[in-house]
C-alpha cells in the first residue's frame, strides 16, 4: 500500500501574521531613529541657555548620569540654535583667578563637557556667583533658560547664589535623591587592637546600610564590615578589629560605591600596631606585680604596639618589630644564634 503525503500551504498570510510583522519593523525602525520625546518643549527666554554644574567632590558620586544630563541639555541648546554659558563652580587645579565666562556654541559645549572631571575638593559657590556677575554686566543681556545640577549638599553661599541665577532667567534645580548623595568617611581612631571608624550621611532620612572595606597597598581586601544609619542620624560608628598581621598592610578604608574624595581615607604608620616581644625569664609575680623586671616596659608599650610575652623560643614563632630583654639576665648560646639570624632577616 502506497501512502500518498500531501503538503499543503495557506494562499495568503492570515491577518494576525502581517499585523505582528509589521508591528516588528515598525519598532525596528522607531528604535534606530532615536526619538526625542517632548523634543517640542523649548527653553524659556530668548537669551543663551545657562548650566551650572556643581563639579566638586561630592559629584564624583554620580558623574556618568551627570556627565550623560550635561550632554543632553548641550543638545537640546543645539535643537533651539541658542548659545551655552556652562558655568562649574569647583576651582581649578590652579590657584590663580579663575579663567571668565563665555558663550560656547552647542558644539563647544559638548566638547567642554565630555573633557569635565570632577575635583577632589568642595564647590566654592561664592566666587561662581562674582564670575557670573562680572559676565552678566558685560554679556548677559537677555533672559534665558537655566539648569542647575547640583550635588545635594547646602554649601556656603547657597542661597545667594540661587538668588543670582534667577535675575537671569527661570531656574530648574537638578538633584540627585538624598540617599544617592555623597557620605564622609572619617579618619579612624586607634582603640587598642581596634579601629574605630566614623561615617556621616548628608541626611538623616531612615535607616541605611552601608559598607566599609578595608584595603592593603597592592588592592588586596583585608576586611568588609556593614553599619547601619540609625534613623534621624546623621553618624554612623563602626568598630574594625583586625589580626595584627592584616592591619600592618592596612592602607586605605573606603566606602562601598561612592568612589569620591570624602569616602576614602589613607592610612599610614600611625594606624598600625608594631609587634614587640618581652622575653619574660621570671613568670608573672602575682603577688608583687610592680617587682615584676617587665611590668613598667609592658605599660609604657601597650598604648602603641601590641605587646607579647614569653620565652624568647615561642616569641621568634611570629613575625615581630622588636625583640626587649630585661636587664636582668641573658641569652644562652643556642639562643644568641638564632637572635643573630632573626637579626640578619631583618
Amino acid at each position: 500500500m502506497k501512502i500518498i503525503s500531501h503538503e499543503e500551504s495557506a494562499a495568503r498570510s492570515p491577518p494576525w501574521l502581517i499585523i505582528l510583522r509589521l508591528s516588528i519593523i515598525a519598532a525596528i525602525i522607531f528604535g534606530a531613529s532615536h526619538p526625542l520625546w517632548n523634543a517640542a518643549a523649548s527653553l524659556d527666554g530668548r537669551g543663551p541657555f545657562v548650566i551650572v554644574v556643581n563639579d566638586g567632590w561630592a559629584s564624583a558620586v554620580d558623574w556618568p548620569a551627570r556627565q550623560a544630563r550635561l550632554s543632553s541639555l548641550a543638545e537640546q541648546a543645539g535643537r533651539e540654535k541658542r548659545l551655552v554659558l556652562l558655568i562649574t563652580t569647583a576651582p581649578t587645579e590652579t590657584q590663580g583667578k579663575p579663567p571668565p565666562l563665555q558663550y560656547l556654541s552647542p558644539s563647544e559645549a559638548r566638547k567642554v563637557v565630555a573633557s569635565l572631571q570632577p575635583k577632589p575638593w568642595h564647590s566654592d559657590l561664592k566666587v561662581s556667583q562674582k564670575r557670573l556677575e562680572v559676565f552678566a554686566k558685560l554679556s548677559l543681556k537677555e533672559r534665558g533658560h537655566i539648569f542647575w545640577l547640583s550635588d545635594g549638599l547646602k554649601a556656603p553661599g547657597t542661597d545667594s547664589f540661587l538668588e543670582a541665577l534667577r535675575n537671569y532667567g527661570r531656574v530648574t534645580f537638578v538633584t540627585n535623591t538624598p540617599s544617592e548623595r555623597a557620605m564622609i568617611l572619617q579618619q579612624p581612631l586607634s582603640k587598642g587592637d581596634e579601629l574605630e571608624v566614623e561615617a556621616i550621611r548628608p541626611h538623616k532620612q531612615g535607616t541605611d546600610l552601608q559598607w566599609v572595606r578595608a584595603v592593603a597597598e597592592n588592592g588586596q581586601l583585608l576586611a568588609r564590615e556593614s553599619f547601619i544609619f540609625p534613623s534621624e542620624k546623621q553618624k554612623a560608628t563602626i568598630s574594625l578589629k583586625l589580626p595584627t598581621e592584616l592591619r600592618n598592610k592596612l592602607s586605605r578604608l573606603e566606602l562601598e560605591r561612592q568612589q569620591t574624595a570624602g569616602s576614602v581615607v589613607l592610612l599610614d604608620e600611625r594606624w598600625r600596631r608594631r609587634p614587640v616581644g618581652l622575653i619574660d625569664r621570671a613568670g608573672v609575680v602575682a603577688r608583687q606585680p610592680l617587682l615584676h623586671e617587665l611590668y613598667y616596659l609592658e605599660r609604657a608599650l601597650n598604648p602603641f604596639t601590641e605587646v607579647r610575652k614569653g620565652s624568647f623560643k615561642n616569641l621568634l614563632r611570629r613575625e615581630l618589630a622588636i625583640l626587649v630583654l630585661a636587664d636582668t639576665g641573658g641569652l644562652q648560646k643556642n639562643e644568641k644564634d638564632k637572635f643573630q639570624a632573626w637579626i640578619k632577616r631583618g
